[in-house]
Parts: structure tokens; sequence; C-alpha cells
């Protein structure tokens, strides 16, 4: 409640987007909602949200994936009939998106204010990052701060926190995106970063 909160104008409609979210959505409760007030606050208002429900059947949830899409124009919608699993969805999301950047996110997680302006900045001045993450705050009964800059080398005894990063979308594909077998545990994050380190693909963490 501390952090200042700036009123950033969105762009009109004519205007492309440079960089699309992708979410998976499983059972969506009203805490999406907290994500989509995070992404309209954003400095870098050329965004696309794009929220993958993955063969969900509930009533609840459709109801509130089609109240995001009226509250803003910027979001939109990918459906599977039956449930393949969230790193499949996040797969399709980055697929089907027609930007250079796509930033993956999770149903519930906040960003600050400047972390799309900053993240694909890093990656426009730095064409040697295939991705960037961003330092974190892990909300429970203690905050949890993760500010990871390990070298990608010490990826292959402990994994990063899983999630959060942006990624140029043709370096996401060149390392194969995610392995659905693996689960939804964290494990297919991993196994992401071990494969981008395997193909020459490095990036970096901007606090």
């Amino acid at each position: 409640p501390w952090r200042p909160r700036l009123k950033y104008a969105p762009l009109g409609p004519d205007v492309a987007p440079s960089v699309t979210i992708v979410t998976p959505v499983s059972r969506a409760t009203p805490v999406l909602f907290e994500t989509l007030e995070s992404l309209r606050g954003q400095s870098l208002q050329a965004w696309r949200w794009l929220l993958v429900e993955d063969g969900s059947r509930d009533p609840e949830t459709a109801a509130l994936l089609d109240l995001a899409q009226r509250r803003d124009a910027r979001v939109e919608r990918r459906s599977f009939a039956i449930e393949r699993g969230l790193a499949r969805a996040r797969n399709v999301g980055v697929l089907a998106a027609r930007t250079p950047y796509v930033h993956l996110l999770e149903d519930g997680d906040l960003l600050e204010a400047t972390a799309l302006e900053k993240a694909s900045w890093a990656l426009r001045s730095r064409p040697q990052w295939a991705y960037v993450r961003a330092h974190s705050i892990e909300v429970g009964e203690v905050a949890l701060l993760h500010a990871e800059q390990a070298p990608r080398d010490a990826w292959l005894v402990a994994p990063p926190v899983a999630g959060g990063a942006m990624f140029r979308r043709e370096a996401f594909v060149h390392a194969g995106g995610f392995d659905g077998l693996l689960g939804d545990d964290a494990l297919e994050w991993w196994d992401l970063w071990l494969r981008c380190a395997d193909r020459g693909l490095a990036g970096g963490c901007i606090p």
C-alpha cells in the first residue's frame, strides 16, 4: 500500500502492442482483476494480455474471463476443450503472440508499475539476452525477496524461483518451450532454464 500509484494514460486501439503477457488459467478467482489492474497501471501501455483457459468447465471462471475482456479491450482469450496442463497453455499463448517480447505471468501475480517498460528495455538494449527476470517478492507469512543474480551454471545445482520472466518470443520457441509432461510444479521451469543454457540462450536479472 505504500507504493506510489501513477496513472498512465492508455494508448489508443490503433497502437500495436510490443509485449504480450501470457497467463494460463485453470480456475479463475477474483484475484485475476488485481493482476489486470497492475497491467493497466503499467508505464508501458502497449501490451496485450492473452489468457489461455486450460479446459475449464467452471461457469465462474468463464464469467470472470468475460468480465476481464469487457473491462479492457487489450485482454484476449484462448481456450482448450479439455485440460492439457498449464505448461502447454503457456506454450500455446507464446505461439499465438504477435509481438517480439512475451512476458509469462501467473494468475494473481502483480507487477511494479515500470516492470514491462524496464524488462523490454533490458532486452532491447542487450541483444545478447534471450530473457530477463526481475527481483520478486513472495508473499506469505513472511515476505521473501528473491534477488537472483547467480550465473546460469548455478542453475545446474538449484533452480531459480519459477515464473515471471520476459522472453524474446523467437528465443522461447528456439528453446522448445515448456515440457508439458513435467507437470505444473516448477520442474517445467527448471527444465526450460537448462534447455536455454544448453542452446546458448543467456539472460539477466534486473532489480
